[in-house]
């Protein structure tokens, strides 16, 4: 049993850690790397969807608030929980262009020294049981093909997908 509850932006960082194990990219794993704030987005969204139990253990009775939006559900939260990191030190963010016009970015968040020290601290504190859910969920979709996972989302949670444009 958790003797208290982590902080949002910590959880956020245990999701980042278990995730750059997933990744496909072998270089990346290695790293600790996860491209792509759009995947962190949905797979924090599908955290909280399929596994709220194990949420509400871990955070108590703050989770993200997401929204539909246009490529899915967003969580502004997310967002300003990942500069936060980035600002105390526990993430790097690098945003790469995509076009030549820059229209298209991708941003790469990389786990810093100081973050892997803290995630060591924080599997001290998260119940066994609770660390393999995530991870489980975690391997299932961070794996997959940003496409993928954004056609199993859409499909799986339409009324969380599709913003309403009345």
């Amino acid at each position: 049993m958790l003797l208290r509850t982590l902080e949002r932006s910590k959880f956020l960082l245990l999701i980042l850690w278990l995730a750059s194990k997933h990744i496909r990219n072998k270089a990346m794993r290695n790293q600790h790397v996860i491209p792509s704030r759009l995947r962190v987005m949905k797979l924090v969204f599908l955290i909280q969807k399929e596994a709220p139990k194990i949420v509400k253990r871990i955070l108590g009775s703050t989770p993200y608030t997401f929204t539909p939006y246009l490529h899915g559900p967003f969580s502004k939260e997310v967002l300003d929980d990942l500069d936060k990191l980035h600002r105390e030190g526990f993430i790097e963010i690098s945003i790469e262009p995509l076009d030549i016009y820059g229209y298209a970015i991708q941003y790469t968040f990389t786990i810093t020294k100081k973050g892997e020290k803290t995630i060591r601290e924080l599997m001290r504190k998260v119940p066994e049981e609770a660390l393999e859910e995530l991870e489980y969920l975690i391997k299932k979709y961070a794996s997959k093909p940003l496409r993928k996972l954004l056609d199993y989302v859409y499909t799986t949670y339409p009324e969380d997908s599709i913003p309403d444009l009345e």
